[in-house]
């Protein structure tokens, strides 16, 4: 199996240089590891730091990673922290700005490269983050008998690991130090399967919007544009999520504001929003400063949606009509938002079922359930933020136990 994981990944990786011609993102994932291994090498040359690995494979995950990592950095000083990106959406948003020492892309999973990787940054630990394993960096871990651990990570039966044909994969997770599971339904599945070196620690992000929800700075320009009325966000947000709500608008029974931040914000992407809302008077961020009466902003940058979620009542995140599944449902619920998402793929997001049962999320698939949802939501936001704040309280502390775990063993 081995043999076939190596065709594998090889072919995978001869793939995206071909389409590195062809896609920009997969011309950084090519580009990002150029001579990579050499600067690792320049960096650690002579080096006697004392190291801890962090590996995500985008910036979610990063977001799972980064409360243990600051917890560390506060209390274990003496530690430096390396961080991997698989993904350019991870690495290129948080080169020059993660809480790590240094940050780097993942080099690609070969035996020579693994090995050469762990050798120049010798780590303490190891941590994985929900998933993106990948078998020789694993084995070389297992092979130096580093403690690696799995953090926030969530199971299921449709899973490889739990199919007759996924004992290769399985076998990833059995050296572990150990496995902290979001939930215990995951935690027996392991069990099941004999990987019992498991916790049940929650996920981790719900410590990371807490904490953000807190320190969270005003944005000005955003107040005055939302002016106190009922304001609606699309959230990294699809052209599904924005057809819904298009059709929903002039249907929605008070005077609102909507703020549209997609998923992507190159021109071409804007100006195609700009047209699909063009009977209603819209306003791209960068130029809010004189347009305050405008009724659609759209956020034009990356990096403000977490922040403007303080502003909002109800907000519709992106990618629950798509393939690849939800984006982040915590943070908009963490400001007291209530939180409507598409139908596909939402059972694989625990928190969105937690939701559902709490009242404070919904799935959608049309623009009446939308208009409905509103109407029923609108005489109770303060309530509603109030459980929605404390929802995400009663589900925060998985990195103390996360750390207690590894720290004070």
């Amino acid at each position: 199996m081995l043999l076939v994981y190596n065709i594998i990944t090889r072919l995978y990786y001869l793939i995206i240089r071909i389409a590195s011609f062809f896609s920009n993102k997969a011309k950084q994932t090519i580009a990002g590891r150029n001579g990579l291994l050499e600067q690792i090498k320049k960096d650690f040359y002579d080096s006697d730091l004392k190291t801890i690995w962090f590996h995500c494979a985008s910036l979610g995950e990063y977001e799972q990673a980064r409360p243990l990592i600051e917890k560390i950095k506060k209390l274990q000083p003496e530690y430096t922290i390396v961080l991997t990106f698989f993904s350019p959406s991870g690495y290129e948003v948080r080169k020059q700005n993660s809480v790590a020492d240094f940050t780097y892309y993942l080099p690609f999973d070969t035996a020579r490269n693994a090995k050469t990787f762990i050798d120049t940054i010798r780590p303490k630990y190891a941590f994985f983050i929900k998933y993106d394993l990948w078998y020789h960096y694993l084995s070389i871990l297992k092979k130096y008998q580093i403690e690696h651990f799995l953090i926030s990570a969530h199971f299921h039966p449709n899973q490889i690991y739990f199919k007759p044909y996924g004992i290769f994969f399985k076998n990833m997770l059995q050296d572990f130090t150990y496995i902290f599971c979001q939930y215990e339904s995951g935690m027996h599945l392991l069990n099941k399967q004999g990987i019992s070196q498991t916790i049940v620690s929650g996920d981790t992000r719900f410590d990371r919007v807490l904490t953000h929800a807190q320190l969270v700075k005003p944005l000005p320009e955003i107040e005055r544009f939302c002016n106190n009325q009922f304001v609606i966000i699309l959230g990294s947000s699809y052209t599904h999520e924005e057809n819904i709500l298009a059709d929903a608008l002039a249907d929605i029974p008070m005077p609102c504001k909507i703020i549209i931040a997609p998923h992507e914000i190159h021109p071409e992407r804007i100006k195609e929003i700009e047209n699909k809302f063009a009977s209603y008077e819209t306003v791209r961020y960068a130029d809010l400063n004189n347009q305050h009466n405008a009724q659609i902003l759209i956020i034009d940058n990356v990096g403000m949606l977490a922040s403007a979620y303080q502003y909002g009542n109800l907000s519709f995140v992106g990618g629950g009509f798509g393939k690849k599944g939800l984006h982040n449902l915590l943070e908009p619920l963490s400001m007291g938002n209530i939180v409507v998402f598409g139908p596909k793929n939402h059972d694989r997001f625990p928190e969105a079922e937690l939701m559902i049962q709490a009242n404070l999320g919904y799935c959608v698939t049309n623009s009446n359930q939308l208009i409905s949802i509103i109407k029923t939501i609108a005489g109770e936001t303060k309530n509603r933020k109030e459980l929605a704040t404390q929802f995400i309280r009663k589900h925060a502390g998985s990195t103390d136990i996360i750390y207690n775990n590894i720290f004070h063993q």
